[in-house]
């Protein structure tokens, strides 16, 4: 019998609230929730303080747009700054749950991961791929807020539910862990990297400061890189760009609402090769259609282009620079950039797409029908590196069937 002088014991409601926390992973040390572009990198700057020298890293939710997550990372060199890499998170199946791919802007394919820790320590070790080796994490601030649990993968079920009205998903989109977001908010991602235009272009920010860099942009953002396939510098997202003026016969000036670029300016000119070329990239900042190859139109989304050289199968040739460019359409090339079509085949008559032996630079494009100005029913392109042949082959396997690249 009880003592009169010791009541019942009460057992605490265990209310839905409480069961969720329990059954909820401990959050990721380098995860830091909901946070700005200029909170993040001040975190990283602060971390840098104590930590001189080590490359380091966070991954966060975009504060500006719902749908991005993003890797923020600085390497250990004195002058390094912060990159802001977009990872886009897919929905899956029931055998393969989730997908999480860093969107490193440079053209080539990257890697896809089941779970947001495994694409850290991939990219933690130096895989020779931007934006490794990342180095060390920056905890989260012990005095502020936890951020919500957001990477628990959801149960597999039997069936697809139907899918939500657009401004449901929309709205659904900002409170969805990353495993859980939809396949249309996925379509929705890939829409945003849909490449518009890329080449080379010239950079000047004051005396002695002119740098030639390669220039990405897609519907979503402006990005540049040392080189072609090379190692991103700064990018912005085209929300963020205030203003796009014509300068000169090859100048344009880009104005962003946020610093831009390593030297923290929110002014940017560039100079374009020649006139057609700076049209073509003023048509794409700002929107406008397009009837030229280089970028969306009617010969289909652009998937990749640039200077290649074309290599001359008699002896007595020379190779020739030319300009080339891959749709989802056609595969083609021109006398130079934004200049002259010189030949032109549907993706659906090309037969076969492959390396060069004892060239790591080139690629051979065969197709069942004549394309060249010589009568060809083949071309051989050597790239400026290995790494932009790859950029090439990735980007047109998106197009042409896997059975076509024979290995």
């Amino acid at each position: 019998p009880r003592s009169p002088a010791s009541p019942p014991q009460q057992q605490p409601a265990t209310t839905q609230s409480n069961r969720t926390a329990m059954s909820q992973p401990p959050m990721p040390k380098w995860y830091h929730g909901t946070i700005s572009r200029e909170e993040a990198e001040a975190r990283i700057y602060a971390a840098r303080a104590k930590m001189p020298g080590v490359p380091l890293f966070l991954f966060r939710k975009s504060a500006k747009d719902p749908d991005h997550y993003v890797l923020t990372c600085m390497q250990g060199k004195p002058d390094s700054r912060c990159n802001h890499i977009i990872c886009q998170v897919t929905a899956g199946n029931p055998a393969f749950p989730a997908a999480f791919t860093l969107q490193t802007g440079n053209g080539i394919a990257q890697p896809s991961f089941a779970g947001l820790d495994q694409l850290i320590e991939h990219y933690k070790n130096d895989s020779g791929q931007p934006p490794a080796p990342l180095g060390t994490f920056v905890p989260v601030d012990s005095a502020a807020p936890a951020p919500a649990p957001v990477f628990a993968a959801p149960a597999p079920t039997p069936a697809p539910a139907p899918a939500p009205a657009p401004a449901q998903a929309a709205a659904a989109a900002s409170t969805m862990s990353p495993v859980g977001l939809t396949a249309a908010v996925g379509s929705s991602q890939a829409l945003k990297e849909e490449l518009l235009v890329e080449g080379y272009l010239t950079k000047h920010r004051g005396v002695g400061q002119s740098r030639t860099r390669f220039f990405r942009l897609t519907v979503d953002k402006l990005s540049y890189f040392t080189k072609d396939a090379g190692e991103l510098i700064a990018s912005v997202l085209i929300d963020d760009i205030a203003s796009i003026s014509d300068l000169d016969k090859t100048s344009f000036r880009v104005v962003t609402r946020e610093p831009f670029g390593q030297s923290h300016k929110a002014e940017m000119v560039l100079e374009a090769p020649n006139t057609r070329v700076k049209n073509k990239w003023l048509t794409a900042l700002r929107g406008e259609d397009n009837t030229s190859g280089g970028m969306r139109n009617h010969d289909g989304i652009l998937l990749v282009e640039g200077y290649l050289n074309k290599i001359q199968t008699a002896m007595t040739a020379a190779d020739k620079t030319r300009w080339f460019v891959c749709t989802s359409k056609h595969f083609a090339y021109y006398k130079d950039e934004a200049g002259e079509l010189m030949g032109s085949v549907p993706l659906e008559n090309i037969t076969s797409v492959s390396t060069v032996a004892n060239d790591e630079k080139a690629f051979k494009v065969i197709a069942n029908t004549r394309f060249t100005t010589t009568g060809s029913y083949e071309v051989a392109c050597r790239c400026e590196s290995e790494g932009v042949r790859n950029k090439w082959l990735a980007q047109m396997s998106k197009a042409i069937p896997d059975e076509k690249f024979p290995h």
